[in-house]
């Protein structure tokens, strides 16, 4: 039996026993209100991964698979850090970290349990943030079935093509009252990478090594430093309005045609995200 056959019983199982810098202007306003409207909390894995894990094309595909049943609720950033990320001898010199995946790493741990594992919203699942590629899919569902959010996120992309420049306007807004203090984090992602991959399982492709492998959902960079700015602080009103705009040029190397702007607003003291949301620059 495939791994993508596993991933879809277990799907239909649950199914039929439960569902850079930034520059302005930014405004602030407290009076807007959309109660009547139930915004969707979208979930994003965090898939720590490299190019040299024979393991991670298999996690891999079971995010692919979970957010092809999942559509929108679910976003997928790859993470690549740690050993197995390290550039080597051809066809492995192909370096996808930045310096935000390995902060991100070194920060949460993933890599020294090992690639491949993840995080889930950053939300412990058996007493652990860090979670094995085969509970993905158990730890969403948990976290998917509360599916009101708190916060809606807008995001809207110009791309400035002679300059390789874009413009992201972020606007945040809190849909109940809330006290702490909230961060937004602004990040680059390319899908479709097209790079060499160390690969166990035959049913996803060639072993032991997947030379036109496809990366998808790469983080390549922050916009606003790898654990983002402050969006609201103490006690925050049902309606309190936020909107920044940043600046970023494009690295030459990346495909302006894949990349998207994701936006995530988390919880500092427990790093959980409570919002995210992606799209396209252009």
């Amino acid at each position: 039996m495939t791994n993508k056959i596993k991933i879809y019983l277990l799907i239909l199982q649950f199914l039929f026993t439960y569902c850079d810098k930034i520059e302005p202007p930014f405004t602030e306003n407290l009076s807007q209100d959309t109660s009547v409207v139930k915004i969707k909390r979208k979930i994003l894995l965090e898939d720590y991964t490299g190019h040299t894990c024979p393991n991670c094309p298999r996690a891999a595909e079971i995010a692919h698979n979970m957010q092809s049943v999942y559509g929108n609720s679910l976003i997928v950033m790859s993470v690549h850090a740690g050993y197995f990320a390290t550039p080597g001898n051809p066809p492995f010199n192909n370096d996808l970290r930045c310096a935000t995946s390995i902060e991100l790493d070194n920060f949460f741990g993933v890599s020294a349990v090992g690639n491949p594992n993840g995080m889930i919203n950053r939300v412990p699942y058996n007493n652990s943030k860090i979670i094995n590629p085969d509970l993905w899919l158990s730890a969403f569902i948990i976290q998917n079935n509360n599916d009101k959010s708190t916060i809606k996120i807008d995001i809207q992309n110009t791309y400035i093509l002679n300059e390789r420049k874009l413009l992201s306007n972020i606007q945040t807004e809190f849909l109940d009252e809330l006290t702490g203090t909230y961060m937004l984090a602004v990040y680059i992602i390319e899908d479709s990478i097209v790079s060499s991959q160390k690969n166990n399982d035959p049913d996803i492709g060639s072993v032991p090594v997947i030379i036109d492998y496809v990366h998808r959902n790469v983080l390549r960079a922050s916009i606003n430093s790898t654990f983002g700015d402050t969006i609201a602080n103490g006690n925050i009103n049902k309606g309190y309005y936020k909107e920044k705009t940043y600046s970023k040029t494009l690295n030459s190397n990346w495909n302006e045609n894949q990349c998207y702007v994701l936006a995530y607003i988390y919880d500092h003291s427990s790093y959980e995200i409570l919002q995210s949301e992606i799209k396209k620059i252009k």
